[in-house]
């Protein structure tokens, strides 16, 4: 045999090889708690938090799927292992499969999730950001969901003051709409109607920021217009503070409400034109989601005449 012949043959197998490798699919090793703890497949749990531990054939991303539904991605190391955490599990059986993407999909990993107990699962703002346990916001409007048995009331506290009753669905879960939460250090918790109590969720709620003009400057030339002065600018600018993103009008006796919107650091910059000269300005901001809830008012008058510039 030549040695062409040799390695002709030595490359087949390696082909061989690689395309057997390559038809190898994910798998699950095992299902685990934060802790560790090994939890066997068909097993019937209390808790809602895992970590997926798994193996593929090659390093890349990967999907995690519970009952053909992706829950979460996965990347796969350079040693074909993944390891991925799965929070807050909902109640009921749950078949998990790891899906490479060449397509290929592991036989399920099966765990029933149940429990008699009651659970805070997560804290959210009207701005749709999750708030953690011990954290702060500005909010005063949260929307909570939890987890309970199906069917049973739970209370709803703050401070050790019921604010809701409420009611577990048939999916073993409840959610609820606090408003109106004073600024201030909260500890909410969920209780059951026989004393047994959740997880506290601590969130201090910062007192929101003033709703206030600042300062304001001839658009022109940029010159301050303090409170009540007087300037020869026909457009200024008004700045102020307010909430991080509030927004409103900005109104006035004689001129046309202002739109404002406030940025992620609670600053709004609102430039006024059309001031008619000898006229005197009174402005004042108003919250669009809180009408009641508006500025003391910022004057500005427009000489008759333009002074004579130094």
């Amino acid at each position: 045999m030549t040695d062409q012949e040799k390695l002709s043959g030595q490359l087949t197998q390696v082909d061989a090889s690689s395309k057997r490798a390559s038809k190898i699919k994910p798998a699950i090793l095992q299902l685990t708690d934060l802790d560790g703890h090994y939890i066997e497949s068909g097993s019937t749990v209390e808790i809602v938090d895992f970590f997926v531990h798994g193996v593929a054939d090659r390093p890349g991303p990967a999907q995690i799927l519970d009952g053909g539904t992706l829950i979460a991605n996965a990347q796969i190391d350079e040693h074909g292992r993944f390891k991925q955490v799965l929070l807050g599990q909902n109640l009921g059986v749950h078949a998990y499969t790891v899906r490479d993407e060449s397509g290929r999909e592991s036989s399920s990993w099966e765990v029933n999730i149940e429990t008699d107990s009651v659970v805070i699962a997560s804290v959210k703002g009207p701005d749709q950001k999750w708030i953690d346990s011990g954290s702060s916001t500005i909010h005063n409007e949260l929307t909570f969901f939890g987890k309970g048995v199906r069917g049973q009331v739970v209370e709803l506290l703050d401070n050790d003051i019921v604010l809701q009753l409420l009611k577990v669905n048939d999916s073993w879960h409840w959610h609820a709409l606090l408003t109106g939460l004073k600024p201030g250090k909260h500890q909410f918790v969920a209780r059951k109607l026989n004393g047994e109590e959740s997880n506290h969720w601590h969130v201090e709620i910062e007192k929101p920021a003033s709703l206030s003009i600042q300062f304001s400057y001839g658009e022109g030339n940029h010159q301050p217009i303090n409170n009540g002065e007087t300037t020869t600018q026909t457009e200024a600018v008004l700045v102020g503070t307010a909430k991080p993103y509030e927004s409103g009008r900005i109104l006035s006796d004689i001129h046309e409400g202002i739109v404002y919107k406030a940025n992620e650091h609670g600053v709004f910059v609102a430039p006024v034109k059309g001031l008619v000269p000898g006229h005197s300005y009174r402005f004042v901001c108003r919250s669009e989601s809180e009408p009641n809830r508006q500025s003391e008012p910022w004057a500005i008058k427009v000489a008759s005449s333009k002074l004579p510039q130094p």
